[in-house]
């Protein structure tokens, strides 16, 4: 998904790969948070990588009704 204009951590123009999507949310993978927390390795401050946290713990949702006002477009990932 293509973000249209800056909102919120959102960057215009920026692309974000979709993980999955419901009737109310799209949740997408945020990896530049998955990226900064490999290169600092703190995720529970004693700095420890909890690798299941890096696999499967940074997937944020978005609402649908952003999609409905030009927030954000889909995009195809070919």
């Amino acid at each position: 998904m293509r973000c249209n204009q800056d909102v919120g951590e959102f960057k215009k123009g920026k692309i974000y790969p979709i993980h999955h999507n419901g009737n109310d949310h799209v949740v997408y993978d945020n990896e530049e948070a998955r990226i900064y927390a490999i290169k600092n390795e703190n995720l529970d401050g004693n700095n420890e990588i909890d690798w299941l946290h890096i696999e499967y713990g940074f997937y944020e949702s978005v609402p649908v009704e952003w999609f409905e006002d030009g927030t954000f477009t889909l995009i195809s990932g070919r």
